[in-house]
């Protein structure tokens, strides 16, 4: 396999001319277009009832101003890529840009820390099999998102490149709070399904409205039509988390011995305060009138819901080792993969950002000949060993 210096392709950064910052889903009021109105999980574009997977695949990738890299051309002609560099390379920077062209925003930061020192704005450009996406930004005005040379909205990239990142703050899905773990199934729906990221923000705009007339005292029979609509979107984005976490049911077990080499069995929880049915969902909700007031905030709702993940019936945030919570994330991954797939009818791509290195052999060994299945990019700070030989090896 090819091993190609980058070092010199990296430099410090220059100024151009670029646009506005544009959110795909952060629970704000504005509220994304979508195509899809109607059906328990559409897409708004083809799915995956063909049996055919459609190509997803990253060719090229050009930098512009862009945190430390002034201009950048990257060509990504093989099933695995394996980018090897020093902390501080900048080799979570490339993964992070191919990731601002699939959701239209950074997983770590603000667009405006986007910028490369001493520019005015940056542009990204993504060269995938089907599609060109570019990605400009500049404080002043807007950012611009164009598939093809046409602008587009945030929105409007749901399903185009589906893509599943592993960093190094995954794990704190075991680690932190409630919100995180719903924001981890809320960003795999909203991938596949613009119809749940429209549900998805005008549940958190009622619920805002709702708060807000709460702490004004209206009365009861004011706030019941926030109730009505809080059930009529929460129930949907209920039925949809809880089928993925089925469909994790059905598969995680599976991929996690498959990497692990063990044979425990991983289920996963779903936590929520809704009721038994849409029914008892609106009754509750009229039951908390009291005590929301005197709180001043919604406590019946998805807003509130939790997973709980288990190895064989112990919780991995109590019990399992730093090992086994990366391999159960990883497990994750997969399912979540392949979950896209099935629904898109397209390959997503697979992400892996300084995390294989922290594998005992064993796991590394197993993931390694799990890859090559669809396209993986890999950081990482030290050679990876039982590569295939299709795989290009890129050194920072």
């Amino acid at each position: 396999m090819p091993l190609i210096d980058l070092r010199k392709t990296s430099g410090s950064p220059g100024s151009f001319s670029s646009d506005s910052e544009v959110i795909l889903s952060d629970g704000s009021d504005t509220l994304v277009s979508a195509t899809a109105e109607k059906g328990v999980l559409d897409t708004g574009g083809e799915s995956g009832s063909s049996g055919i997977l459609r190509k997803s695949s990253l060719r090229e990738l050009s930098l512009n101003n862009f945190r430390n890299y002034h201009s950048l051309d990257f060509e990504f002609s093989a099933p695995i890529t394996v980018i090897i560099g020093q902390n501080g390379r900048g080799k979570t920077n490339l993964i992070e840009a191919i990731y601002l062209t699939s959701l239209s925003k950074s997983w770590r930061t603000k667009d405006q820390n986007l910028i490369g020192e001493g520019g005015q704005g940056y542009k990204v450009q993504a060269d995938w099999v089907e599609h060109k996406i570019s990605v400009e930004y500049h404080p002043d005005t807007r950012k611009v998102i164009k598939r093809s040379g046409i602008e587009i909205k945030p929105g409007q990239l749901v399903g185009l490149s589906p893509l599943v990142l592993f960093e190094p703050s995954s794990l704190n899905l075991f680690i932190m709070g409630p919100s995180y773990r719903r924001g981890y199934l809320d960003q795999t729906l909203c991938q596949i399904s613009s119809h749940y990221l429209v549900k998805l923000n005008k549940y958190n705009k009622v619920m805002r409205q709702r708060n807000q007339a709460l702490k004004q005292q209206l009365s009861q029979d004011l706030i019941f039509a926030y109730n009505l609509q809080l059930v009529e979107y929460g129930w949907f984005i209920y039925e949809q988390r809880t089928r993925l976490i089925d469909y994790y049911n059905q598969n995680l077990s599976h991929w996690y011995q498959e990497i692990s080499g063990q044979k425990e069995d991983i289920a996963i929880d779903y936590l929520s305060n809704l009721g038994s049915d849409p029914d008892q969902y609106l009754l509750n909700l009229e039951k908390s009138f009291s005590k929301d007031i005197v709180r001043q905030s919604t406590s019946i709702g998805i807003h509130h819901d939790d997973i709980l993940v288990k190895i064989d019936d112990q919780e991995v945030r109590d019990y399992a080792s730093r090992g086994e919570s990366r391999t159960v994330v990883l497990a994750m991954k997969q399912v979540e993969l392949i979950y896209i797939e099935e629904v898109l009818g397209k390959n997503a791509i697979l992400l892996l950002d300084d995390v294989v290195s922290e594998l005992d052999y064993l796991r590394r060994k197993q993931l390694v000949a799990m890859l090559g299945k669809q396209q993986s990019i890999i950081t990482t700070t030290e050679a990876i060993s039982d590569l295939p030989d299709s795989s290009t090896v890129f050194s920072l």
